[in-house]
Parts: C-alpha cells; structure tokens; sequence
C-alpha cells in the first residue's frame, strides 16, 4: 500500500476518508492505492500527510471510534426524530422563507449603516428623509412620508 499524487485541474473540498478531517487543495489529490494499484481512497488530507503513516494509522484509528459512537446515537435517536409531528418539523420552506428574511434583513442593516454613515459626514439624514429612534437608539431614517427605508 502506498500514497500517490495527481493533479486535479480543480480546488477539492472534501472530506479526509481516512481520518474524517477537512481537506482543500488547489491542483492536486493525494490517494491510497493497494499493492496492485488499485486506488482505494482519495483526497487525503494535509494532517494525514504530516503526520506520516503511523500518524495518519492512529487518526482512522480515532475516526473509527468516533463513527462507532455516531452509529450508537443514531440508532437510540432515530426513533425518537421519526415521532416529530409535521407541526414540529423544520421544512425546506421555512428555512428557505428564513434565510430570505435574514438576508433582507442583513440588506435593510447595511442600507442603514451607509445612511447613517453619510449622515455623519453631511450633518443629518439625507434630503427626504427623517431620523427615528426604537428603544433610544438610533434605528436608521425613514422618508418623510412615514415610510420605512
């Protein structure tokens, strides 16, 4: 058994089979390869590579322990995960409906931010609109028709 190398043309981002650790490379994979040159992994990461076979041995080592007792939970929890109702189940939906919120959110913030900026630098809120307040502190500026920024 041994490692080689090869290039890939692409950067990997993968996981290490051997030791479950990340990987990420630019141009090359460093694969496990059986006597007869059979390629059995892939992707072999920098911390395998470092710690040289010994090393990398006792880091699957370690992988095969952890897997075991990811194994165990799963099997004592998966019971318990199938008697979620729907009505306590996140869906495809709700998170993507959440993420939304929290981007536009996020764009409201920055839009803010650069309000509040300029306003800094010219004296006051730009023309048309006005500064507001939530709790005390500065929560941005809406226009002067009342209307959210």
């Amino acid at each position: 058994m041994k490692t080689t190398i090869g290039g890939s043309g692409f950067t990997t981002r993968r996981t290490c089979p051997l030791c479950g650790g990340a990987t990420w490379k630019t141009g090359y994979l460093v694969a496990l390869v059986d006597d007869a040159g059979e390629k059995l992994t892939r992707c072999v990461c920098e911390g395998c590579m470092e710690d040289g076979p010994e090393g990398a041995a006792l880091r699957m080592r370690v992988q095969a322990e952890q897997l075991r007792e990811q194994a165990e939970w799963l099997d004592a929890t998966a019971p318990e995960v199938a008697a979620i109702t729907p009505d306590d189940w996140t869906t495809v939906e709700q998170a993507h409906a959440f993420q939304r919120d929290q981007d536009r959110e996020f764009e409201l913030a920055e839009a803010r931010a650069v309000l509040e900026q300029d306003a800094r630098r010219n004296g006051g809120p730009p023309p048309g609109f006005v500064a507001v307040e939530r709790d005390g502190l500065p929560a941005g500026f809406v226009e002067s028709d009342g209307i959210p920024f």
